[in-house]
């Protein structure tokens, strides 16, 4: 029921005091003769009150005013004759400040016909059939069983109620819709108002507000248009159906999150050696998508959280708050990962993975994403392998690289990469203390490094470093003496390569003997 029809009803001779100007709901109506008289009043609802609480107490009288605001209460009653025959000014002064509707009840009316109108225009139509109103509850309730359940019910509620319905997020955008298409634009403008009944171009609409466990809120915009009696049913429908809305956000925040558990502990199954790959891990994994059918290719990837920070978990645009399961998602591919602090291992299932990840432009924008790539295979057995492989790719990524995401490949063609990736630990330690006598020597080791890349030629050597080749032979000498053996020996020449990757891999070099043509403007 509407303030402004209860004020107009001639056989109760109500009386507008202050006028807020704007369109006020009444759900309920209730009595009240105590101090703090939000404690008692439901939102929406009407209060009357004879006054006997606060008279002649400006104090009381403000303080009576702001409880009932606090309480989201549609609007004021006073009854005259009882403790004063006119309003107090105090109660006309702080209604007017608050924005709160105040209105008087004569002498001769009673306030139980003033509660009795209100229940009955409110509650009338419904309690006609209440079997029917069950029965709706009902129909918008067998949507949970639905496939995409809050779809579902909104097409259901504006089914049942004949006009445009919509969920909106806080940031004004449309999720989910039902009816007129063409009132989206106004409805999303109308979402952006208080909880409650709003006016907009001729057109009144219901706003609802459905609190999350966690989460930004949603609203729930019903078109009120022309209803008139079935405006009751609506409100209490959409109770209802906030009701299923929050519902539905708990069951699909649980699911993810079993989801995701499942996903992690089958992907560290997948990537432990120690475990046997059976039948039952495959079929697990096969639930979540990963068949085997497609190769399979192991990512190691840093610079994203593992989970949301609180009140960030519905944000749909890209930031730097998404994590790293918001980063596989989006390159629509089956996966399963395994969160670990800020560096993780997945198992995802496809084609052309590295340049699906360099296709997430939107990502540049934001800090540094390391992702480290293994080669891709069909065999679980060699799961294991492959998490060692993308490991090593992740370690040969630059630390200095600059804002966006940067991807690395392992290549199995590459005899030091097999090395480092397949040589147990204890064994490469061997191969690395080969250039212990260079570790504070920068230029000699950068030197070494451009001789082996240049297929040790001298004279190309010198023109990548802007050096003599005399120099370079100068600085080569020094190495050999200072490792003790000659650059001759092959078996010598394959140590340092693989010792000075791991170097790189390791961040070892620091930076500090880069090439001078990296470094030239």
């Amino acid at each position: 029921m509407w303030l402004e029809s209860l004020l107009s009803r001639g056989e109760l001779g109500l009386q507008a005091c202050v006028d807020v100007g704007e369109h006020r709901s009444i759900t309920g109506a209730q009595v009240v003769e105590i101090e703090d008289p939000g404690r008692w009043i439901l939102p929406g609802c009407l209060a009357l009150t004879t006054g006997v609480a606060f008279t002649n107490d400006v104090e009381a009288q403000t303080s009576f005013v702001r409880s009932l605001q606090r309480a989201d209460a549609s609007a004021l009653g006073y009854a005259l004759g009882n403790a004063t025959d006119e309003p107090p000014p105090g109660l006309i002064v702080e209604c007017r400040r608050v924005g709160m509707p105040l209105f008087t009840v004569p002498f001769e009316v009673s306030l139980r016909d003033v509660v009795t109108t209100i229940l009955g225009e409110t509650f009338g139509p419904m309690a006609v059939d209440r079997d029917q109103v069950i029965e709706m509850q009902d129909f918008l309730l067998a949507s949970l069983d639905h496939r995409e359940p809050q779809q579902e019910l909104i097409r259901r509620l504006c089914e049942l109620l004949g006009t445009p319905v919509a969920v909106v997020g806080t940031n004004g955008m449309v999720l989910t819709h039902a009816g007129d298409a063409a009132q989206l634009d106004l409805i999303a403008e109308v979402s952006r108002a208080f909880p409650g009944d709003v006016q907009r171009a001729d057109r009144r609409f219901l706003v609802s507000e459905v609190q999350l466990p966690l989460g930004a809120p949603l609203k729930l915009v019903i078109a009120l248009g022309s209803l008139t009696r079935a405006e009751n049913l609506a409100r209490s429908l959409s109770r209802f159906t906030c009701g299923l809305l929050k519902m539905i956000a708990m069951s699909r925040r649980l699911r993810t999150e079993l989801e995701r558990r499942m996903s992690a502990r089958v992907c560290r199954a997948l990537l432990d050696p120690s475990l046997p790959k059976g039948r039952k891990l495959r079929d697990e994994a096969a639930c979540l998508g990963l068949t085997g059918e497609d190769a399979m290719t192991v990512l190691r990837i840093s610079g994203l959280p593992a989970h949301h920070e609180r009140g960030e978990e519905d944000k749909v645009e890209f930031s730097p708050s998404l994590t790293v399961h918001d980063f596989l998602d989006r390159l629509r591919i089956p996966y399963i990962a395994a969160p670990e602090g800020c560096i993780h291992f997945a198992i995802a299932q496809g084609k052309d993975i590295e340049k699906r990840i360099r296709e997430l432009s939107p990502w540049r924008a934001f800090s540094r994403i390391a992702v480290g790539l293994s080669s891709p295979t069909s065999n679980f057995e060699a799961l294991p392998h492959l998490a060692t492989e993308a490991q090593l790719a992740h370690r040969h990524l630059d630390p200095r690289i600059g804002e966006g995401v940067s991807t690395a490949m392992f290549h199995g063609t590459n005899v030091a990469d097999l090395l480092l990736a397949y040589v147990p630990s204890a064994v490469r330690h061997n191969l690395m203390d080969v250039l212990a006598p260079l570790d504070d020597k920068p230029d000699l080791i950068a030197t070494l490094r451009a001789y082996l890349d240049n297929r040790r030629d001298v004279t190309a050597t010198g023109a990548e470093l802007y050096l003599h080749p005399n120099t370079v032979r100068y600085r080569l000498a020094k190495v050999e003496t200072l490792i003790g053996r000659s650059l001759d020996e092959t078996d010598l020449v394959v140590a340092i390569h693989v010792a000075l990757r791991d170097r790189v891999a390791t961040g070892l070099d620091g930076g500090s003997a880069r090439r001078r043509v990296e470094t030239r403007p």
